[in-house]
């Protein structure tokens, strides 16, 4: 039996901002020549994996022999060490990819006690662990890749060469099986003459019987040269054998049979793909868990105050004695990212931000049904119970928030079906609650699409004028003649476009896009992003004319995580929710909050063609574009 050498001791620090590890496993020891290599290799991968996963892993390397000629304590850099110093740093969730394509039945027994007892001696850490798939496609890939580069410096026909697969064979047998697969599809790759397996560790078939089978043969069509392909990343203990092997029983013919071994696989960039591969399928897996239990289990990770984040790195509790510190950051500041896990967290943010106009306007998102992406009762009712003022909020009616039961032509029908619209609008609010939020806050809910249809817009010359004196100029002109006079009536009002992360463009300038009044909004999407941003960032520019326009970002409910094999679909695709993160973004300027909550969900936006439109119309100063924004929370979005 393996002991685990994890001490008793725990550590509080399990709850600091970064609580996930990624952990690579190898079977080779720190004395190893390339075991010096790892840290480029760690580099690489985390910098690749940052670009996928919109946060950048911490990663570490572990050791797991192949054998146990060294009593436990004595193993340098071992699974269970690392396991013990990552949880002492802080760590709650490990990740472990084993990167050894020949994993023993010995080494799987160890990993898995080694897990066991730290689940037993750490109730509060996670771990998520995968398997090698010897057939992956990456894997097979690098594999012929590293033998096409041997075998151009041998220059001989295909019918000359034959393959060697070479393991331990000190796995299980379905193990072996993945051997002969592997061997299998590397050789069909190749094309050449003759492909085999021998094991080193396992009698049948034992690798030196194996050569002399081939080279007993005495016709010339097995004369022939041995490409030896050791199943693993770099040169094991076991490889080393292998290559004895080979020497003897080569050295033991008279003929001019010739072997050579392909090179270590760690040198091939492909490498870093199939690890990649790995850590974005096993994070999707882990992230979808968490969205389908939606347990206290994972709430409990929530730091139990409030934080504001500051563009210089600080992290600012809402407390009583703060709250000086907090008014005077949120009043020199455009913009602030806070969690706010109560209600008071976020009555002083909007107290702070001076939201005070007699009414306010709140455009909400109510695009349709799609559960998570809208505007929800849960997130509303925090909205509007940090607001005393009096709150009005906007939407216009859209194709999709309908029950589906009447079939129209929305691009000419709208007005003539006008009743049944209105009433699957009111239905809508019934059915989600958020008619009774509501009706609890004694808000108003106006529909500007009834204005439209009304005729009750502002004159476009009046719209324009306005446009003139503020020096604004707009890619869509005709815009302004969308402008309700009920809005204009409210000149100088506090404005709020009230959005959710959901996406890193989907934010509230696109929220802006339901302000235009006409039901059917397809023809305003334009041939691509661009032409739908320039939409948006006139909108923002018309508003921005008549209201004092702010924006919220919010993950008050649920945040949305797009993903092709999501538990949820909408017409833009699959997606997962994330519940319970509490997280805001405010801003007084539209596009440098959509620039913070872009880049807390991943995006570079200097890499946008959304972004690009949006920094060609609004002012997004320098420190915007890399701002310190904790790890742990872009993980917690990723």
């Amino acid at each position: 039996m393996v002991k685990s050498k994890i001490s008793q001791t725990t550590d509080t620090k399990l709850f600091m901002s970064v609580l996930h590890t990624f952990l690579v496993i190898l079977d080779i020891p720190s004395s190893s020549d390339y075991f010096g290599k790892n840290n480029s290799i760690l580099e690489d991968l985390s910098s690749s994996s940052e670009k996928v996963l919109g946060f950048k892993p911490n990663f570490s390397t572990a050791y797991l022999p192949n054998s146990l000629s060294l009593p436990n304590y004595q193993i340098p850099n071992s699974l269970d060490e690392v396991i013990e110093k990552e949880i002492n740093r802080g760590k709650k969730f490990f990740f472990i990819f084993p990167a050894i394509l020949d994993f023993s039945i010995l080494q799987k027994e160890f990993l898995s006690q080694i897990i066991s007892n730290a689940r037993k001696q750490f109730p509060v850490a996670e771990f998520y662990y995968d398997e090698v798939d010897l057939s992956h496609p990456l894997l097979v890939r690098t594999f012929v890749n590293q033998a096409n580069q041997k075998l151009s410096k041998i220059q001989l026909p295909p019918k000359k060469l034959a393959l060697m697969l070479v393991s331990s064979g000190q796995g299980s047998g379905r193990d072996r099986a993945e051997s002969y697969l592997l061997m299998r599809l590397i050789w069909e790759e190749l094309g050449v003459a003759v492909g085999d397996v021998g094991f080193i560790r396992h009698e049948n078939p034992f690798l030196a019987d194996q050569l002399r089978k081939y080279l007993d043969k005495t016709r010339s069509e097995y004369s022939l040269f041995w490409v030896i392909v050791y199943q693993s990343l770099w040169n094991t203990n076991y490889a080393e054998y292998a290559y004895t092997i080979c020497k003897d029983e080569f050295g033991n013919q008279t003929n001019n049979l010739k072997f050579s071994f392909l090179d270590p696989l760690v040198s091939n960039p492909i490498i870093i793909y199939w690890l990649q591969n790995r850590i974005l399928q096993i994070w999707e897996e882990f992230r979808q868990k968490q969205s389908r239990e939606r347990t206290l289990k994972y709430r409990s990770i929530q730091p139990s105050e409030s934080i504001l984040y500051t563009l210089n790195g600080l992290e600012v509790p809402f407390k009583s004695d703060n709250n000086k510190m907090l008014k005077k950051y949120v009043i020199s500041t455009d913009a602030v990212i806070a969690k706010v896990n109560d209600q008071e967290a976020l009555d002083l943010l909007t107290e702070f931000f001076e939201i005070k106009s007699e009414k306010v306007f709140v455009k909400v998102t109510w695009h349709g049904y799609a559960t998570g992406t809208y505007t929800d009762p849960v997130a509303l009712d925090k909205l509007l119970s940090s607001l005393p003022n009096q709150v009005i909020l906007l939407e216009s009616y859209t194709t999709s928030r309908n029950d589906g039961t009447k079939k129209i032509n929305w691009r000419q029908e709208c007005k003539e079906n006008r009743d049944w619209i209105r009433q699957q609008d009111l239905l809508f609010l019934e059915k989600t609650g958020l008619a009774k939020v509501i009706n609890k806050h004694n808000a108003t809910y106006l529909n500007i699409t009834e204005l439209f249809w009304d005729g009750q817009l502002m004159p476009q010359k009046v719209i324009d004028d306005l446009l003139l004196s503020n020096n604004v100029e707009l890619d869509y002109p005709e815009l302004s003649k969308y402008v309700p006079r009920l809005l204009y009536e409210n000149f100088g009002s506090d404005f709020i476009s009230f959005a959710r992360f959901k996406g890193p463009t989907r934010l509230s300038i696109s929220n802006m896009f339901g302000l235009i009044p006409v039901p059917f909004k397809s023809e305003w999407h334009g041939a691509n992003i661009t032409d739908f941003a320039s939409v948006c960032c006139d909108l923002v520019k018309i508003y921005g004319c008549i209201f004092n326009i702010s924006s919220i970002v919010e993950a008050l409910n649920y945040a949305v995580r797009w993903n092709r094999k999501g538990l949820y679909r909408s017409r833009w695709g699959n997606y997962d929710l994330i519940s319970g993160l509490n997280m805001v973004c405010m801003s007084r300027n539209l596009g440098i909050g959509d620039a913070l909550a872009s880049q807390i969900q991943g995006q570079d936006i200097e890499k946008s063609a959304f972004f690009d439109v949006v920094r060609s119309n609004f002012d997004i100063p320098s420190n915007v574009f890399h701002p310190p924004i904790p790890d742990q929370i872009k993980s917690e979005f990723a």
